[in-house]
């Protein structure tokens, strides 16, 4: 792996572009970043990926322009070492909540190799952390979540791992055109949720990249959902490449969250815990949506972005 372009200062995050091999498009990103809003004595994340590009192709997500393949076990510990090198150099993580997130280029579920790198991660990190693993949840990978639930009962105990799926949308139809993927259907989602919640537990979150097209029905939520099991959180969609282009609009901003702020005063009416997560002025401009740093890098070069091998 051989970090090519840096942005940001670290305020609050640095998001890296790495090319993985000889092959000069097989560029992955990886970040580590601070909350905004906090110290970061108190939490710190990294953020890496699971796939040389992402073969869903969410429709306000750049990494989704073009897949290559997954990455190896190797490759994906070498980005957290690299990163565990940088951040902490003698070793010692000196923050209260240590998170690595599962997130950044690539649909995780579909990379066995994940589950590989979680097992082994226990003996790489020696205190407590906590994974994530962010998914559309393909409905080809029952196995892999399966396996993963193991590995969450043995491994990570006690509210130690985080589960998020991305919703985007209450309308099954509109999930379709946001995420073009045979994925679980919501009530499936929630089946799944029954099985992997236990006492202690993490809440698992169902995420909202809210679009004016995306339908948010608290009925359906509060019908089909647990909120003592699962958690809403709501995002804007930040305007990407991809977003443009399928003229995505984003239902509130960073400056203006009132309609947000709306919602998790309905939701929160009937139990539901909720996040109302906007990227700062700072992250927008360090490419803070997958894919846009490796877009973005491409195009300053002058280079046709993802050539076909």
């Amino acid at each position: 792996m051989e970090i090519i372009k840096v942005y940001g200062n670290g305020n609050p995050a640095f998001v890296y572009v790495a090319k993985i091999g000889d092959n000069e498009n097989h560029l992955i990103e990886l970040v580590e970043s601070k909350d905004p809003y906090r110290n970061e004595k108190d939490k710190y994340v990294f953020n890496i990926s699971t796939q040389i590009g992402c073969p869903v192709g969410c429709k306000m997500c750049d990494t989704g322009k073009k897949y290559y393949r997954n990455l190896s076990t190797y490759e994906i510990l070498e980005e957290i070492s690299f990163l565990l090198n940088r951040k902490y150099p003698d070793g010692r993580i000196n923050t209260k909540k240590f998170k690595i997130h599962f997130a950044r280029m690539g649909e995780p579920a579909l990379n066995n190799n994940v589950l590989d790198v979680l097992v082994k991660l226990p003996n790489i990190i020696k205190r407590p952390f906590i994974p994530c693993i962010a998914t559309t949840a393909p409905r080809n990978c029952k196995k892999f979540f399966n396996e993963l639930l193991g590995i969450k009962n043995s491994i990570y105990t006690g509210g130690y791992f985080q589960l998020q799926f991305s919703i985007n949308s209450t309308d099954e139809s509109t999930r379709d055109k946001l995420m073009p993927i045979d994925k679980f259907s919501l009530e499936e989602i929630s089946d799944f949720g029954e099985k992997w919640f236990r006492e202690r537990d993490r809440k698992m979150d169902l995420n909202f990249a809210c679009s004016t097209d995306s339908e948010i029905d608290i009925d359906i939520l509060k019908n089909i959902f647990d909120p003592k099991k699962f958690l809403v959180k709501l995002t804007p969609i930040n305007e990407t490449f991809s977003s443009k282009e399928n003229d995505l609009v984003s239902l509130f901003e960073y400056d203006n969250n009132t309609i947000a702020e709306n919602i998790a005063k309905d939701l929160r009416k009937y139990g539901f815990e909720v996040i109302i997560s906007i990227s700062t002025p700072e992250e927008l401009e360090n490419h803070s949506s997958c894919g846009q740093a490796v877009l973005n890098y491409n195009i300053s070069k002058s280079r046709f972005v993802y050539v076909e091998e």
